[in-house]
């Protein structure tokens, strides 16, 4: 029974030391950033591309710091998927009227960065035009780091996700749609996918929203912030005793297009 108890112990130690957010400590130092910027204009393809993104620095070790800033980097060209943007505009139709070059689509992206205690918070709000579409359209992102370990985080490591507290984020979003005309999270397979990109505040919880997520294009509909205490029973995370908002200083440098 001994064996068994010291067995039970060891197992929660380990459980406890592996999960990513359990290191979160009280606010001491914020991060520092400056900002990368790549941008591009192709008259003879009809294309602009204007892309910026920060370089996390501060008072942490190389290894924390380059294992977030490669994370960064690699995400960031997922995100904005570069070489699907400049291949689109290769092959234009032979009706195309060549000899408007102010008729340009366009990649473009914005961002902002959060610290909450040692959790940091990437967001990336990517806008995409193709030419001959009706419109743009706007895709979110969001990048959790622990900056004490420079690990990545997922949704699974703040929301509590059994069927239960599911369906408690569900009813807490449909019930507090900025319009009646909002469809809202319908599926239940959808729940998590609508959370993902989320940032938080001293106070508050901010969802980034995609186009055509909840609402129709119209409403152009980019986040819903609610009181903090709304979610504070599906949170699996230490309350934060401190968020800030991190400046980014502007130097410029080429971004990587692979």
């Amino acid at each position: 029974m001994k064996q068994l108890f010291y067995f039970l112990a060891f197992g929660l130690l380990v459980s406890s030391c592996n999960n990513p957010v359990d290191k979160v400590v009280k606010l001491d130092a914020p991060v520092t950033a400056t900002e990368a910027e790549y941008s591009k204009i192709d008259t003879s393809a009809h294309y602009e591309i204007d892309l910026v993104y920060p370089v996390i620095d501060g008072d942490f070790t190389p290894e924390i710091l380059n294992k977030i800033n490669n994370t960064v980097a690699e995400k960031f060209n997922e995100f904005t998927n570069q070489s699907l943007f400049i291949e689109a505009h290769q092959d234009l139709p032979s009706d195309f009227n060549t000899n408007d070059e102010d008729w340009l689509g366009i990649l473009q992206n914005t961002y902002g960065i959060t610290q909450c205690d040692s959790i940091v918070t990437i967001w990336f709000s990517v806008y995409q035009y193709y030419l001959g579409a009706a419109h743009g359209f706007t895709i979110n992102h969001s990048l959790h780091f622990n900056i004490n370990t420079g690990d990545l985080l997922n949704v699974n490591d703040f929301f509590k996700t059994d069927p239960k507290s599911l369906q408690s984020i569900k009813n807490i979003i449909n019930n507090n749609l900025p319009d009646s005309v909002c469809w809202g999270i319908e599926a239940d397979s959808n729940i998590l996918k609508n959370i993902e990109d989320f940032v938080f505040s001293n106070d508050s919880l901010t969802l980034k929203i995609d186009d055509y997520a909840l609402c129709p294009y119209a409403f152009g509909l980019t986040s819903i912030s609610y009181p903090i205490s709304d979610f504070t029973e599906v949170l699996s995370i230490p309350e934060f005793t401190k968020c800030v908002d991190i400046s980014v200083a502007h130097n410029e440098a080429v971004i990587a297009t692979h």
